[in-house]
């Protein structure tokens, strides 16, 4: 009984020779077995049962391999040009549906109720509305500017008009003393 504790230790731990795994399994087939022992009955059982099976032959396996690896088709001059033919075909195609898209597009612009449809002319129209924009704009800012300066003016106008009514202030001041005099 120890004798097999100690076969078991060395077969979890991998160190066990055929021949003492062939002694576990013949220990584990018998009907009397510890009570200790036993949890691993089912382990000995299932690994008797794999060897029962047999593996096939070697001819199973060049069978197999035949089946397995893919042949290499050989194509002839037909398959090819057909191949060529429809890649060819499909660039047509794609070609061709680029052509018409780009030349359906739609591009207009609308001046003045008109319908314009030349896109340099557009572009003309476009530029020439912008440059008048561009210059209502600076006109507008160069007003804010002469307003900006005129304020300024006014501010020192009225720093004068304060430095005025003080020294109108002290004028009447003056006055008033030397008529008391």
């Amino acid at each position: 009984m120890d004798n097999i504790k100690e076969l078991l230790q060395k077969y979890f731990e991998g160190d066990t020779s055929l021949a003492e795994e062939s002694v576990l399994q013949q220990y584990f087939a018998q009907t009397e077995i510890a009570e200790d022992l036993k949890q691993y009955k089912p382990l000995f059982e299932c690994f008797a049962g794999l060897e029962a099976e047999t593996l096939p032959d070697s001819a199973f396996d060049e069978d197999f391999k035949q089946k397995v690896t893919p042949r290499r088709k050989h194509h002839g001059l037909v398959y090819h040009i057909s191949v060529w033919s429809s890649a060819a075909a499909a660039c047509v195609i794609l070609a061709m549906g680029s052509i018409y898209y780009i030349e359906r597009q739609n591009n207009y612009m609308i001046v003045n109720g008109k319908r314009v449809n030349d896109p340099e002319k557009a572009l003309m129209i476009a530029a020439e509305k912008l440059h008048l924009v561009t210059g209502k704009f600076n006109n507008s800012v160069s007003h804010v500017q002469q307003i900006g300066r005129v304020g300024k003016q006014l501010s020192v106008m009225q720093i004068f008009s304060k430095h005025d009514s003080t020294t109108d202030t002290l004028n009447t001041n003056n006055a008033i003393k030397h008529n008391e005099n």
